[in-house]
């Protein structure tokens, strides 16, 4: 016969409720302490809210709040770079903890992990725009080469929010492309909260990559490097439909007129970790 600490546990509506005040973490632990527990999280829409797997409804008081277990994961994603020199490369994900572990790796990068379905953001914006910025180099410096379109852009909408399966796999697939030899390749995100956009919020994905030294720029999109490669079905880079990123796009679409502008709703204060402290350790969980 049941105690009566587990008939409670067995109606769906009294464990929602008991498990709602738990932190994330907690959330995502207990989903593997009982069938039970893993269905009523599986099938509570307040519960995936609080897992950033629901979009939460828009306020009016433009209150926003970030998924500190991505953030802990994901950090170049988050980082609110101080100027040109301090945004994230591929040497800050090959920095992560879990990247330099075989086991955690593949824990990260398998097909069914959650967190590639999770929001980076509650509410969460809807819109990305990704922008590409292409430099030759001299000497230390940045310029745009000649004859050469310097910037272009894509615009991806989608209506339950951005995850961050999505913004992973835009950086990804543009490392991929990106012989390390040949390139120096960086990129940012930005994150425009507190302007309408269509009352929905904007995400902006900042890709550069400049020449090193005396390479000249070939068909580099005939190599890709895999190592950062989810095993998940998602957006792939090299399938973007890229436009020209001119004024009259800039002016219509209310993007950055320069692409090393940083000026990102998600400060330090709001959740955002700053250049030089992304290089911090962090917690590792388990996403099933």
């Amino acid at each position: 016969m049941a105690t009566p600490t587990q008939r409670v546990f067995e109606i769906p509506e009294l464990l929602e409720l008991i498990l709602l005040p738990l932190s994330i973490h907690s959330l995502l632990s207990v989903q593997l302490v009982s069938r039970s527990f893993w269905h009523t999280i599986r099938s509570s829409p307040i519960l995936q809210r609080a897992l950033y797997l629901r979009p939460e409804p828009k306020t009016a008081s433009y209150a926003w709040e970030p998924n500190h277990i991505l953030i802990e994961q994901f950090r170049p994603w988050f980082t609110y770079p101080a100027d040109r020199e301090s945004v994230p490369s591929r040497h800050s994900i090959i920095g992560l903890p879990w990247f330099g572990s075989t086991s955690r790796r593949e824990v990260l990068l398998r097909k069914e992990a959650s967190w590639r379905h999770m929001l980076p953001i509650q509410p969460p914006p809807t819109k990305l725009t990704i922008l590409r910025s292409h430099f030759s180099r001299i000497g230390d410096s940045w310029h745009a080469p000649r004859n050469e379109k310097p910037r272009d852009y894509v615009e991806i909408e989608q209506e339950g929010g951005i995850t961050m399966g999505l913004l992973y796999d835009v950086v990804e697939g543009f490392l991929a492309l990106l012989p390390a030899d040949q390139f120096e390749a960086s990129f940012g995100v930005r994150w425009i909260l507190h302007e309408a956009h269509g009352n929905a919020g904007r995400i902006d994905v900042e890709l550069y990559y400049k020449n090193r030294d005396s390479f000249q720029c070939q068909d580099f999109e005939s190599r890709e490097n895999l190592e950062f490669r989810s095993q998940a079905d998602g957006t792939r880079y090299p399938h973007l439909g890229w436009r020209s990123c001119n004024m009259e796009a800039v002016m219509d679409r209310s993007l950055p007129l320069h692409p090393w502008e940083w000026k990102s709703d998600l400060t330090q204060a709001e959740g955002a970790i700053l250049a030089e402290d992304s290089e911090e350790d962090c917690f590792c969980s388990k996403f099933d």
